[in-house]
């Protein structure tokens, strides 16, 4: 599935995690980068090189938060908000190929337990606390 959506992501030039992180600041409207980096437990480098790609391709702005030299905050451009619509589209289009595959009851259920597993694990949505 990841390949899959891979592959259906690069005609975005974008990757699954770079999608999430524009997901995300769907959901918190704007975030520092620090807050991102914690948020989905990466480093600081791997971070800035997916920051610096979003918004090379249009989809996210970066400015300096007054004050605090270090601290970039990031939004979602109105492009990147247009394309995150997109991008909602083609993780449809995965939800649908599960249900397809093994049926919508059974696709259900494997979502709501991915979902239990993964906060049972200690994960979150971003800026959902």
């Amino acid at each position: 599935m990841e390949d899959n959506l891979r592959k259906t992501l690069e005609k975005y030039e974008i990757r699954p995690q770079q999608a999430r992180i524009l997901e995300a600041l769907n959901i918190m409207n704007r975030a520092s980068q620090v807050e991102l980096t914690r948020e989905f437990r990466i480093t600081a480098g791997s971070m800035s090189s997916m920051v610096t790609r979003l918004e090379a391709l249009g989809f996210i702005s970066r400015y300096r938060k007054p004050g605090e030299r270090r601290s970039d905050v990031l939004e979602l451009t109105d492009f990147g908000r247009s394309k995150l619509t997109d991008i909602h589209a083609t993780w449809a289009e995965m939800d649908k190929e599960i249900e397809d595959s093994i049926g919508v009851e059974k696709a259900e259920q494997l979502f709501a337990l991915t979902e239990e597993l993964k906060r049972a694990l200690g994960a979150h949505i971003p800026g959902d606390f």
